[in-house]
């Protein structure tokens, strides 16, 4: 490893018991584990999903153990709780969707399609059209959720949606 920071570890989700999800631990944690509401909400071929979350392993034995868990944040770290990955505090493709959620509200969707689709494109998705101003909000709360997905801002999401 090059340089080294704690930093990441300020931000990461935590499970229940305040060890940082997807990071090693030495059994199973009952917080912040995928529900089958998350695990449905991306669409086929979405490639974010296999970015963000496992439905299951495989054990020693051969056998597949159907427990999902994130694995957006499943990579090495020392024994020492010390990484050189960069957390990303605002990323690029959130303020896309913040800037077509805006011009959306403002204006209606004609003008915001390009900035959703950026990120739908990104994720290997079709691109949207011809939705109506509430379709498009729509989309972008499911964009969101997906894109998103266990990086600490569902809460802010839906608490300011609904």
């Amino acid at each position: 490893m090059g340089e080294w920071s704690s930093f990441i570890y300020t931000f990461a989700p935590r499970y229940s018991e305040g060890a940082v999800t997807g990071f090693p631990a030495s059994r199973p944690r009952g917080w912040n584990i995928p529900t089958k509401s998350i695990i449905n909400e991306f669409e086929p071929n979405d490639k974010r999903k296999a970015v963000a979350l496992k439905e299951g392993y495989t054990n020693a034995k051969g056998d597949f153990v159907a427990v999902p868990f994130v694995n957006k944040y499943n990579h090495p770290h020392t024994i020492q709780g010390r990484t050189d990955d960069n957390w990303p505090v605002l990323r690029f493709a959130d303020v896309l969707l913040m800037l077509a959620e805006a011009i959306n509200e403002q204006d209606g969707p004609a003008n915001a399609y390009a900035y959703l689709n950026q990120v739908r494109r990104r994720a290997g998705l079709n691109d949207l059209s011809e939705l109506s101003k509430d379709g498009f909000r729509q989309a972008i709360r499911h964009e969101r959720r997906v894109e998103l997905a266990f990086e600490n801002d569902r809460w802010f999401d839906l608490k300011r949606a609904f």
